[in-house]
């Protein structure tokens, strides 16, 4: 292939017929690498995803309709449910959970935590005003607490099995009260509108309240003192296979019928 004379290395005729071939070689390997990244940079497939209901409305119906949108090709199946679905054998990609994982599948899965979340006690000024402020988590038993019974046994009366469990933030002690009112409902919306109309005090999610505490139509009661039990999680059915290599931070991720490039 290689005419070395006379101090300096030239092609022969064979040489000259093998590089040329491998420039179109090269050049069809450049082309067919450029199709396949054309081919996965527009996700395209069926995305279907669980999560809870107040939350799934609130914030993750907004942020799949957002992401539909910039991805044209994808077509987004949102079911929300207050029941944990068994991922794999209904077909989900993943879901969108609050409150801990308690299933038989549970050790399969793969979670992640999205945010950190807890729940809160919140009355409204005008309740507050007419019952004063509880001192104590104890004080909670004297005061009329609205009670969501979702994730619940709807079988027994709600003033047998609506118990808040409180930790102190800064203590870490923690105090389990049994809290009773007049009103309860499985709709957690509808608790809320409850306490922001001065009928009580709930014990409700900073995500839902948040924006309410913000403009003083209700207000923080027992600030030291949190339910932690509802952080924020991506539950997936299971590990996404991952290529990685040294220095490269890309990685394709193929997850049921929907497949994506990821950061």
């Amino acid at each position: 292939l290689l005419d070395r004379g006379h101090g300096k290395i030239t092609l022969t005729a064979a040489g000259e017929r093998y590089a040329e071939r491998a420039r179109e070689i090269l050049e069809a390997v450049d082309l067919a690498t450029t199709e396949v990244q054309s081919d996965t940079s527009a996700l395209s497939g069926t995305l279907r995803i669980a999560a809870t209901l107040g939350f799934g409305r609130r914030w993750v119906g907004p942020a799949l309709a957002a992401f539909q949108q910039a991805h044209p090709g994808v077509q987004v199946d949102l079911r929300l449910s207050e029941r944990l679905p068994e991922l794999a054998a209904e077909g989900y990609d993943g879901a969108v959970w609050l409150w801990s994982v308690q299933t038989r599948h549970a050790a399969d899965w793969v979670t992640r935590r999205l945010a950190r979340n807890q729940r809160v006690v919140v009355g409204a000024p005008a309740y507050l005003d007419a019952h004063g402020q509880p001192d104590s988590p104890d004080d909670l038993g004297r005061h009329a607490c609205l009670s969501v019974l979702e994730n619940e046994d709807t079988g027994r009366p709600a003033t047998a099995r609506t118990v808040w469990t409180l930790r102190h933030e800064r203590e870490g002690s923690v105090h389990r009260v049994r809290v009773q009112g007049p009103l309860a409902s499985n709709s957690g919306e509808l608790v809320r509108d409850w306490c922001l109309a001065g009928h009580g005090l709930m014990l409700r999610s900073l995500w839902d309240v948040a924006p309410h505490l913000a403009a003083g139509r209700l207000v923080r009661v027992l600030p030291q003192h949190a339910m932690t039990d509802a952080d924020i999680h991506w539950i997936a059915p299971w590990q996404p296979k991952t290529t990685s290599k040294p220095g490269c931070s890309s990685r394709s991720i193929t997850a049921g019928t929907a497949t994506a490039p990821g950061p």
